[in-house]
């Protein structure tokens, strides 16, 4: 049954005789199932310039045409247009012409003496659908080379003896320096002259079973691959013939491999820092325990000698009163230091309590300046510090926590008794800070401190001018106490000294300005008169303008409160001031990660603040703030900074079922509380801490 073909062709005829192109066109013209449009052309010239202005199914060449003969002919008609099958006739029977006429790429060969309808009809018809095939076949396999070309993996087809005889561009761009086809794929993936035994393509050919492993090759750049190794079985023996190929895939883990080299990095750097965590915790706990134990004993022991120096118990020698006060004075500066120690230690777990207020800055330090200027006067040394009231000065008033304001006044005023000379004279003094801050100095007339001295002096340890020989020693830790306390109340401390002529050191408080704008914003938020988002565009305008207005002025002119509102404010923020402050960072009220971000020195107290105010008013108008989040978008810590101390905030908390307060237990590794020290409930433990009710006041 012979097969149908369409009915209709277009033909060109490239026939320099008009006798044999008459003769074509009678032999076509008997084929009744077929019609072909038949147009003639004279010469090859002829033939290429119809070829390029029309459209043809076939071309009918004469290889003997006047000006070109033979193959000749027939390869200056497919260089012109190779996209139209070409059948060829000459008058000459060889046999030889007409195979070499089909390597050239002609679809048929025909003998005109030899021509019959029939035959011609099936040559013009198969030829075009031959040719028809061949194309769909060469398209198919340029899509195919495209796409096995845009696979990043490299691919390699191996033979029996481990040949590569097809590769993508992927692997031969990494060979770029010579052809990888026929060449070995162990002498260029291993570099060895000779199969190795675990490469995936030894089991593939040997067990016939896919193989994959991931092998550090030295000869690929140093680099990690998962090499995957799929036998081909011989088709000709169907699905039991024998392994004839291997397509070897070679895919680049280096990047996971790094990646699973630093996650195992920071989970032996995890456990480090949790035995860090763990020690660092001992340790604050044993000076806390120290501290706790020396001051009840050395209280009663100086109660004592004091009152043997003022002859309450009986009238004492003077030379023995002269060595009670040496004994007096050395159980005063052991007292001293255990309040250090004690404080440097509470500081380091967070478990100092602050708790700031409005105050005011003379009334404050006043009771500490005069108990230092009683010391002092034993040494003919002076502490002067002038009331406001006659010096017509405002009192400042600042917003801080009062125990840790007197400390770091003792520290300071002490350190000048101490180190400077008799009838010297230590000068306390105070001003104001664009209406933001109030800043304290404590100068001296003493020996002063080098230069290259005073970037370490607030170093834990470290102490200016120590000589060796008697004399006072310090122990270098008091400085520090005082930098400590000063920026976890949002301030900052520095010193100035000239050798010879003294030294000042100078610290800043926020004034009562600072908390009275925090609170006056929180106020506003609660009381609905304005949006947590509207809040914090003021605050924006307000830190980005110099002098700075005030949070209600601000709010006033973009159009959120009218005055009104801003005195309802006002009045509800003065019923507010007793309380603390729930912005300033204190012991109970900051988050554990605020507090591991600050012992670690992420961030400091102000900048802390700033992110629990921020974290406060997304709460309020319904977005889930976390205070890491926070931190991350204002450029103060990275993610895995966060990563970090969220491994090392792993912490138990436990909560009371009764009153519902929590509690924050010891780090890793030690027992939590058991019941609630408030109302000796079980205490029960709970999968997360609230940030701003944990008490972590636990001794």
């Amino acid at each position: 049954m012979e097969p149908s073909y369409p009915k209709e062709h277009r033909l060109l005829l490239v026939d320099d005789s008009n006798s044999d192109a008459l003769l074509t066109r009678s032999l076509l013209a008997h084929t009744p199932d077929v019609l072909f449009h038949v147009t003639h052309a004279l010469s090859l010239e002829d033939g290429i310039d119809l070829l390029n202005s029309e459209s043809f199914d076939l071309v009918l060449l004469d290889l003997g045409l006047e000006r070109t003969w033979g193959l000749e002919t027939l390869e200056t008609l497919l260089k012109a247009d190779n996209s139209v099958p070409v059948v060829v006739m000459t008058g000459l029977s060889d046999q030889q012409i007409g195979v070499q006429a089909l390597q050239r790429g002609a679809q048929d060969f025909l003998v005109k003496g030899e021509l019959e309808a029939n035959l011609l009809r099936r040559s013009i018809c198969y030829s075009i659908q031959r040719h028809a095939l061949l194309r769909d076949i060469a398209d198919a396999a340029t899509e195919w080379r495209n796409t096995f070309d845009s696979v990043e993996d490299m691919i390699l087809l191996l033979d029996e003896q481990f040949r590569i005889i097809r590769a993508n561009r992927a692997a031969e761009s990494a060979f770029p320096d010579s052809p990888i086809l026929g060449r070995h794929c162990y002498q260029l993936v291993h570099g060895t002259s000779h199969a190795v035994e675990h490469c995936p393509s030894c089991t593939a050919f040997a067990k016939g079973e896919v193989c994959s492993r991931e092998m550090f090759i030295p000869n690929l750049g140093r680099r990690w691959f998962n090499f995957s190794a799929y036998p081909v079985k011989n088709p000709v023996n169907g699905t039991s013939g024998k392994i004839s190929r291997v397509v070897h895939i070679l895919r680049d883990i280096t990047e996971r491999k790094k990646s699973e080299q630093v996650a195992r990095s920071l989970a032996a750097k995890e456990l480090v820092l949790k035995e860090i965590e763990e020690v660092s915790d001992l340790k604050s706990r044993f000076i806390e325990v120290m501290s706790h134990e020396m001051r009840t004993p050395m209280t009663v022991i100086q109660s004592g000698v004091d009152l043997l120096i003022r002859g309450t118990l009986g009238e004492v020698p003077s030379t023995q009163k002269q060595m009670l006060g040496v004994i007096y004075r050395n159980i005063e500066r052991l007292a001293n230091f255990s309040t250090d120690v004690l404080s440097l230690a509470k500081l380091d777990a967070g478990r100092y309590s602050l708790q700031p207020e409005k105050l005011s800055l003379y009334e404050t330090i006043t009771p500490t300046l005069e108990i230092l200027a009683v010391k002092a006067g034993e040494q003919d040394q002076r502490v002067l510090y002038p009331n406001p009231a006659t010096t017509n000065q405002p009192d400042p008033r600042i917003f801080a926590c009062a125990e840790a304001l007197s400390q770091i006044m003792f520290n300071l005023v002490n350190n000048g008794i101490t180190h400077c000379p008799r009838g010297s004279t230590i000068t306390v003094s105070h001003r104001m800070l664009q209406d933001r801050f109030v800043e304290v100095s404590v100068s001296d007339n003493g020996p002063g401190i080098p230069q290259d001295s005073l970037n370490k002096i607030f170093r834990r340890f470290y102490q200016a001018n120590r000589r060796p020989g008697p004399g006072y020693k310090g122990t270098g830790i008091g400085l520090s106490v005082c930098k400590a306390l000063v920026e976890s109340m949002g301030g900052r401390i520095t010193a100035e000294s000239t050798m010879g002529r003294g030294t000042r050191f100078s610290f800043t408080v926020p004034s009562i300005k600072v908390g009275d704008e925090l609170l006056f914003g929180h106020v506003a938020v609660c009381l609905g008169l304005v949006s947590g988002e509207q809040l914090e565009k003021a605050v924006q305008i307000q830190q980005s303008t110099l002098p700075r207005k005030k949070t209600g002025e601000i709010l006033v002119q973009l159009g959120y409160l009218d005055r009104k509102q801003v005195e309802l404010v006002k009045a509800s923020q003065e019923a507010n001031l007793s309380k603390p402050h729930p912005y300033i960072p204190t012991s109970k009220g900051e988050s554990l990660l605020g507090q591991l971000a600050m012992k670690y020195g992420f961030v400091d107290s102000d900048q802390l603040n700033d992110c629990l105010c921020f974290q406060a008013l997304r709460n309020e108008k319904g977005q889930i703030a976390r205070l890491g989040e926070i931190m991350i978008e204002r450029d103060l810590v990275s993610i895995d900074d966060v990563i970090m101390l969220l491994h090392i905030q792993k912490r138990a908390i436990v909560a009371c079922p009764q009153c519902s307060r929590q509690f924050n237990a010891k780090l890793l590794g030690q027992q939590s509380p058991e019941r609630c020290k408030y109302c000796n409930t079980p205490l029960v433990q709970v999968n997360s801490p609230r940030s701003l009710e944990v008490d972590a006041d636990l001794d």
